[in-house]
């Protein structure tokens, strides 16, 4: 590479001194440098924030292209949190998150898996997003908050995406299988159990209203006969 002898900024060269540029600050120019053909490019003296007395340049298209954000330590910086996020707990083993994005793509994704037939034999994707990174899944949805829970959807007939997931016990997993029935009943809808602990009666009574026919408004909106007490004998 070879030095122009000008080092003086032209007219038809924007001056970017104060601009930033992911992590890197444009103090001054630097000149303009040719490949040994017919490019000729500018050059900035940029700052990172990480060593503020360390100053390297940088060429101007680079800069504005994406293609260099820092003066190296923002890649450090990123290696070091996917080391952190899904690195191996002892004795080599995955961290729970991490086997929960596994499972989740080799049930949606193989069809040798086998429960396939379950997700993505009947529809069921995973967002592009979590497909290509598992920092991305981790970052939407943290940490697992015990290890009595695992990752659901709220809604079985959509995919697995940030919006459509969450981290859920076994007991609340029940409540939003595909075979739970679900009643809706003066505008809120709800399982039979929860219903029933509403309305302070067996969830068997009320599906057994429902097994004679009953409609959903006459199965829990009749009330409960209660047996009267017999009097206490003096």
């Amino acid at each position: 590479m070879s030095t122009d002898d000008s080092t003086t900024l032209n007219k038809k060269t924007p001056n970017i001194v104060g601009q930033t540029f992911g992590r890197l600050t444009v103090v001054s120019f630097a000149g303009y440098h040719t490949n040994g053909g017919s490019c000729t490019y500018a050059f900035w003296m940029c700052r990172c924030i990480c060593n503020p007395e360390q100053i390297k340049p940088y060429r101007a298209d680079i800069l504005r292209s994406g293609r260099v954000q820092s003066c190296g330590c923002y890649q450090r910086d990123m290696r070091r949190q996917r080391s952190l996020r899904h690195g191996q707990a002892q004795d080599g083993k995955k961290t729970p998150e991490y086997h929960c994005w596994g499972s989740m793509l080799h049930r949606c994704r193989n069809p040798h898996n086998k429960n396939f037939h379950h997700y993505g034999g009947r529809g069921i994707t995973v967002c592009q997003e979590w497909v290509d990174s598992f920092e991305t899944f981790f970052a939407d949805m943290g940490p697992r908050p015990s290890p009595t829970h695992s990752l659901e959807r709220k809604d079985n007939a959509l995919g697995y995406t940030p919006d459509n997931c969450l981290w859920a016990t076994r007991a609340e997993q029940q409540l939003n299988r595909r075979t739970t029935r679900l009643l809706t009943y003066k505008g809120r809808t709800m399982c039979l159990k929860e219903w029933g602990k509403e309305l302070e009666t067996s969830p068997q009574v009320l599906a057994g209203r429902l097994h004679r026919g009953y409609s959903v408004e006459r199965a829990l909106g009749t009330p409960i006969a209660r047996k009267k007490k017999a009097p206490t004998r003096a």
